[in-house]
């Protein structure tokens, strides 16, 4: 990728998936932010397509739940995450940055890492996130549950290398949160009190998380997405708790290398 950057001859770069398809106006609508000079970074959303069975459907709104952390923390100044599938940045300013600021030696992790060195090199505000509509990518959802945990143990192995206070911040906070329902919900086994305190958490999750995601998944035409909403909200407590911990001592294949 380095070099392909370097290759280019034009003020902008823009990054994309092999398997991702989008609006002809999508390259206008990422573009179009760089008027604004101290712009310096553009991350737009990446959408899954062909949602017809509930596991692609789970996919997808838990995929939903990302774009819309990723929207919210940007439109507050404070970027946390950012997907290479629908990136752009400034190709001038990419040169100011470190040598390795997408830390190559991992296997995942470039956006991110590369929007952690934006950050450092010219602010919170450098970075902007397009809310147009034709901004949007679309890809597939993983085809079966190895690959998609695969992916999901892929993601978390790089987390050991994250420096950035708040993506640490909030992603010990959601761990916790849901941890403490794993927990309720195996202590009611042993004790009824329990399901007072796993029903109370449920609960405040629901309510924090749907009027969330609704709004976003309305604004993007995603809303589809949102009737797994039930059953994801009782399976994913569970679901990152597992995944969280796995990602610090499995492997995993990835593009048909092991790491």
């Amino acid at each position: 990728m380095n070099l392909a950057i370097r290759s280019a001859k034009n003020d902008f770069v823009l990054l994309t998936d092999a398997d991702c398809f989008f609006d002809k106006n999508n390259i206008h609508s990422r573009i179009r932010l760089f008027e604004n000079k101290n712009i310096k970074m553009v991350l737009a959303p990446v959408f899954l397509e062909n949602t017809k069975t509930i596991f692609s459907a789970a996919q997808a709104l838990e995929n939903l739940s990302l774009m819309a952390t990723t929207a919210a923390s940007t439109a507050a100044f404070l970027p946390i995450m950012s997907n290479g599938a629908n990136l752009a940045f400034e190709r001038m300013a990419y040169f100011s940055l470190p040598n390795n600021a997408m830390q190559a030696e991992f296997a995942s992790g470039d956006d991110l890492f590369l929007l952690n060195s934006f950050k450092q090199q010219f602010g919170d505000k450098s970075i902007a996130f397009s809310f147009d509509k034709s901004a949007a990518v679309f890809t597939q959802a993983q085809g079966d549950l190895k690959h998609f945990l695969y992916q999901r143990i892929r993601w978390v192995s790089k987390s050991k290398h994250y420096t950035n206070f708040w993506l640490i911040f909030i992603s010990l906070l959601i761990l916790s949160f849901n941890f403490s329902i794993v927990l309720a919900a195996f202590g009611s086994i042993f004790n009824a009190n329990y399901l007072f305190v796993f029903g109370y958490l449920f609960v405040l999750k629901l309510v924090i998380d749907f009027p969330f995601l609704n709004a976003f998944a309305t604004l993007y035409h995603q809303r589809q997405s949102l009737k797994v909403f039930p059953l994801l909200q009782l399976i994913y407590p569970f679901f990152i708790v597992m995944v969280g911990f796995l990602g610090h001592f499995l492997s995993y294949k990835w593009k048909g290398r092991k790491y």
